[in-house]
C-alpha cells in the first residue's frame, strides 16, 4: 500500500473522457518512491496473481454497473416512448419501438443474470475467471447497445439531451476498463479450450 504522502509519489492532471466524467482518472508516477515492507500486500512475486484475481472479481463489478447503465437509459426510454406522440398515437405503439424494447430489456436481464451467476461462483470459492469475463464482454456491450437503442427512441432529443447520451458515453467507455472485449474473448477461449469435456 502506498501512502498518498510517499515522497515520489505524484499524480498527473486531470485526463479528459469520453464517459464516467464524474469518476476522476489520471496518471500515477512513482519516481524512486520507497515503501516499508510491511506495506506489501501479500507475499513478494506473487503480485501479478493477485492483481488477476482482483480484476476477475472487477469484471464483475464492472458487467453490475453496466447493467445499471442500461437499466437507467431503458427506464428513461421506455418512460419517453409512452409520452412522445407521432401520428396521433404514443410512439410505444408504433412496431419498430417494440422491438427495440423488447431486444433492450431481453439483454438488460440477461446480462444481469450473466454477472449474479459468476458473483454466486466466486462466492462458492470456485474457478470464476472465464464467466466473470463473460459477464464483463456482454454487459458492456449490451449497456452501449441498449443506449444506443434509447437514442434511436429517443430520436433528435436523443442527440440533444445530455441525460441520454451521457449514458452511452459512460457505457462506451465502460467496455475498455478492466480488459477490452477483444482481450477477454481470448482469454475465455484460452480457459473454454483447457476445459476437458
Amino acid at each position: 500500500i502506498v501512502e498518498k504522502s510517499a515522497p515520489g509519489l505524484e499524480f498527473g492532471e486531470d485526463l479528459p473522457k469520453l464517459g464516467m466524467r464524474g469518476s476522476r482518472t489520471s496518471e500515477v508516477r512513482l519516481t524512486d518512491c520507497r515503501i516499508p515492507a510491511e506495506n506489501r500486500v501479500g507475499r513478494e512475486g506473487e503480485g501479478f496473481e493477485q492483481v488477476k484475481t482482483m480484476l476477475n472479481s472487477s469484471r464483475i463489478v464492472m458487467g453490475a454497473l453496466c447493467v445499471g447503465v442500461a437499466q437507467v437509459a431503458y427506464e428513461k426510454a421506455v418512460g419517453y416512448s409512452k409520452e412522445r406522440t407521432a401520428f396521433g398515437g404514443p410512439i410505444s405503439d408504433f412496431q419498430l419501438t417494440r422491438e427495440k424494447i423488447a431486444d433492450m430489456v431481453t439483454g438488460i436481464n440477461a446480462a444481469r443474470l450473466l454477472c449474479l451467476y459468476a458473483s454466486r461462483l466466486k462466492e462458492a470459492g470456485l474457478e470464476f475467471s472465464s464467466e466473470a469475463s463473460q459477464a464483463k464482454v456482454f454487459s458492456t456491450e449490451t449497456s452501449v447497445k441498449v443506449c444506443d437503442l434509447a437514442i434511436q427512441i429517443f430520436g433528435g432529443a436523443g442527440y440533444t439531451s445530455d441525460d441520454v447520451h451521457r449514458h452511452w458515453r459512460d457505457a462506451r467507455l465502460l467496455t475498455i476498463g478492466e480488459g477490452t472485449s477483444e482481450v477477454l474473448r481470448m482469454l475465455i477461449a484460452s480457459r473454454e479450450l483447457a476445459k476437458s469435456l
